[in-house]
């Protein structure tokens, strides 16, 4: 992550937080249970998290900073 540790603590506007939550985000989903699956497609895109619940059934989870 480079300086984004620093740049946090100096409070810089221009941060791509995206990569910060998807972390914070793969903790939380690691700590209650589930495996964790990135999907990555050049023809269709990418998937942050494709987690499959109790039930079997399949639930897709982007992650998303807010700026955009």
């Amino acid at each position: 992550m480079g300086d984004t540790d620093i740049e946090i603590l100096n409070g810089r506007p221009s941060i791509n937080f995206g990569s910060i939550f998807e972390n914070v985000a793969a903790q939380e989903f690691k700590a209650h249970g589930f495996e964790l699956h990135y999907y990555n497609s050049r023809r269709i895109g990418e998937i942050d998290f494709v987690l499959q619940d109790a039930r079997g059934e399949i639930v897709l989870c982007e992650i998303k900073s807010g700026k955009d």
